[in-house]
């Protein structure tokens, strides 16, 4: 009976860990500025699709898959997809571009 408790708690616990260890740090609304002061808003949802808007009512959906330290966004606006470094640091997001056309976007905030 003790082994059979103990299996159960063991399973408990992996199940639990490996569902906490997956946590997407981008999924939510960031608001923000490009470094040339448009504001912009990014909403990532947790099924890999994403939301965009900015001041000028420039409004877009897509797609975004992460891998390491980086995001890949596919708009349905946008010629082409587009990979961006990010990092979540203080309740803070940023976005720096990996090609020299795209804007980065640089503490944005989580709403």
């Amino acid at each position: 009976m003790k082994k059979y408790l103990f299996s159960l708690m063991l399973i408990l616990c992996v199940v639990t860990l490996v569902g906490c260890g997956n946590k997407n740090k981008l999924v939510g609304t960031w608001e923000g500025k490009t470094e040339d002061g448009m504001k912009t808003t990014f909403e990532f949802k947790k099924d890999g699709k994403v939301n965009y808007d900015n001041e000028y009512g420039f409004k877009s959906s897509g797609t975004y898959t992460t891998k390491d330290n980086k995001v890949t966004i596919k708009l349905e606006s946008w010629d082409k997809e587009k990979v961006y470094e990010y990092k979540v640091e203080n309740k803070k997001l940023s976005l720096k571009a990996t090609d020299k056309l795209s804007p980065s976007y640089d503490s944005m905030t989580k709403k």
